[in-house]
Parts: C-alpha cells; structure tokens; sequence
C-alpha cells in the first residue's frame, strides 16, 4: 500500500518466539516491503505525531500518520491510560488496546489484529 513502516522492538531479535518457518517467511516479506526493523529499541514514550524510542544511539523521534502499540508480553498496559487520556477530547481518534497489552497471547494473534486494523481503516476510507 505504499507505507513506510517500522517496527521497534525492545529485544535483540523481532520475532523471537515463532515457529523457524514462519520466522523465513516473515522476514522474507519484511524485506519484500521494506518494513525497517529495529530491534534493541525501547517506546519512552507517545506523542501526537511520533513515538520517542531509545536506540543504541540514544533518543530518537519516529513520526507518523498511524501508529501502533504492542507491549509486552504479559497483560500489562502502563501507559494505556495516559495515551487514552492524553486523546480523550479528540473525537477523531480512536484508542485501542491490542495484542499483549490486552491479554499475553502468540505473535500470530497480534498479527491477526493488526490486519483487522489496517481493514477497519480501509473501509474507514482513512487509508
């Protein structure tokens, strides 16, 4: 579809836990789509228009037109409530609790979720 898309991960490793073979194929089609990984990256925190992550490097802005949370991997949502609240007066925006941040579950459950997502969005017509 065009986007640029990055995905942080706070391990050494972006998809970890998964089977060897769907571990080929998904950087197989990570590399077909130009999706940057950064791995060894932290989310410090959600702004507006970006997320603040920690690299190697020190601190770092990824702006964008739609991002996505997922933390952890157990039910725990720290933040979730500040990022609700931080939006709450903005109608135009709507706050979803997915993947393990909801309830600790397999990769390919949150990747299920995301693409319920990006179709909600299509025919939203806002992508």
């Amino acid at each position: 579809m065009g986007a640029d898309v990055k995905i942080v991960e706070m391990m050494p490793v972006i998809g970890a836990g998964i089977d060897p073979v769907s571990k080929v194929d998904l950087q197989t089609l990570m590399k077909k789509h130009n999706v940057v990984q950064m791995p060894n990256t932290a989310l410090k925190e959600v702004k507006d228009d970006r997320f603040v992550v920690e690299t190697v490097n020190g601190i770092e802005d990824l702006e964008f037109d739609y991002g996505f949370v997922c933390l952890g991997m157990k039910a725990e949502h720290p933040v979730l409530a500040d990022i609700k609240s931080a939006f709450e007066d903005d109608n135009t925006i709507e706050i979803m609790n997915i993947g393990d941040s909801m309830r600790a579950r397999r990769i390919i459950d949150g990747t299920e979720e995301g693409r319920n997502i990006i179709n909600t969005l299509l025919k939203r017509n806002y992508i």
